[in-house]
């Protein structure tokens, strides 16, 4: 596409473990409470992109973007 252009829909989870170097939690697997958590992110994945499309990137985010 050759443009920074367009909406991204991301999703993180922070380690429990504040002193794990970055490397070891990016790549290491995710433990299961993880993989339940990125399930039920990725379910809401659809309802986030009729929220940007209808109401805005803006309030998408104030709605989706928790810091828990």
């Amino acid at each position: 596409m050759k443009t920074q252009e367009f909406i991204r829909i991301r999703l993180g989870i922070k380690p429990k473990i504040k002193k794990l170097p970055a490397d070891e939690f990016v790549l290491r697997r995710f433990t299961k409470i993880e993989t339940s958590l990125t399930e039920k992110i990725i379910e809401k994945i659809p309802e986030v992109a009729v929220l940007i499309i209808t109401e805005g990137l803006s309030k998408a985010m104030s709605v989706y973007n928790k810091n828990t």
